[in-house]
């Protein structure tokens, strides 16, 4: 198959991940391949060696539509889409590719006429495997790759000017991003200012943000670190490459993060270790309290999980039983 369309229309965190499987796709063509996703994120790609065409997918459907006559003219080998919804598959249904593959990741199975080549749909496994099955779909059978993303000296020089009063520093570079896609997955600013102090004699912590709290303790995490403001996500890759480890929740950060080779550290609450932490322990280390009010999957505690947008329990036990200390300890003997 010399010309392939990889699709992925996710958030941010689905689109870092999927980097595995473009790996895969690319090592088993030996060619170039195109992709389309979401256009905010592109940023990711803008120096892939992998990538060849990019199409970049709008929210609207109109927008979409017009692409799709594009790609129609392409007239593809094959057209894979990874993490579909019903109007992704649609497009795909109608992009005349010879070869159409749609895996729509969902825990139970639902297999199609686009679905029937790919393995082990509806077994519990990790994001990046059940990307990487859609490649297996087209008979890849190797090691499974990690997430990787290429960075630009463009990038890397806006972190650096971004970053000079901590670079001066001997000590190793430690990134904390405070954010997380829903409240439920985020861990208290109060317990952040706690960590910053724990660990600041051992590293240059360095909070990144894309727009601070409203919150007086913003003002106590500023004594205990340096903040620094990425409003984009140029400025936040360019950051990331100067650290030596990161902390912070289960989120998109984290997964570019983990993508740029830095070791991490994440702190799960509602969401399952199983299915997003797939990645080498040994590099990427993931803390989560035993609670028993994930009350999805409950059958396979890996993959439990709770959907819920706020905690409906004062007590956020997920998140409030991850206690600073027990954070410190483990970057201490994780990161040195």
């Amino acid at each position: 198959m010399r010309k392939i369309l990889a699709i992925k229309n996710r958030r941010l965190g689905d689109t870092a991940l999927w980097t595995a499987a473009l790996e895969a796709l690319h090592d088993f063509t030996g060619n170039k391949i195109d992709i389309a996703y979401p256009a905010p994120y592109a940023s990711l790609f803008d120096s892939d060696p992998r990538i060849d065409k990019q199409y970049h997918l709008a929210p609207n459907i109109s927008s979409n539509l017009k692409l799709l006559k594009k790609i129609r003219e392409v007239k593809y080998d094959a057209v894979l889409s990874f993490h579909a919804s019903r109007q992704t598959e649609m497009f795909v249904r109608f992009s005349r590719g010879k070869k159409l593959l749609v895996h729509h990741h969902g825990r139970a199975a639902r297999p199609n006429s686009l679905s029937k080549e790919i393995p082990n749909i509806g077994l519990p496994m990790s994001a990046i495997e059940r990307d990487l099955n859609v490649v297996r779909g087209l008979g890849w059978n190797s090691q499974s790759p990690a997430p990787r993303l290429w960075v630009g000296p463009i990038y890397k020089s806006q972190g650096e000017q971004l970053l000079t009063p901590c670079l001066k520093s001997s000590m190793k570079k430690l990134a904390i991003h405070v954010g997380a896609s829903r409240r439920s997955k985020q861990w208290s600013l109060e317990y952040f200012v706690s960590l910053t102090r724990l660990l600041g004699e051992q590293f240059e912590v360095i909070v990144l943000y894309d727009s601070p709290p409203t919150s007086l303790l913003w003002d106590c995490l500023e004594k205990s670190s340096h903040l620094i403001h990425t409003p984009d996500l140029p400025s936040l890759i360019g950051c990331l490459t100067w650290m030596d480890g990161f902390i912070g929740a289960d989120s998109g950060v984290k997964h570019i993060a983990a993508a740029l080779g830095i070791p991490t550290i994440t702190l799960f609450g509602p969401e399952s270790v199983g299915e997003w932490h797939g990645y080498d322990l040994k590099k990427h280390r993931a803390i989560q309290a035993p609670v028993g009010c994930r009350d999805q999957n409950l059958e396979n505690p890996e993959y439990a999980w709770c959907g819920a947008e706020v905690c409906p329990l004062a007590s956020h036990a997920c998140m409030s039983q991850i206690t600073p200390e027990q954070v410190a300890a483990e970057a201490l003997a994780f990161f040195y």
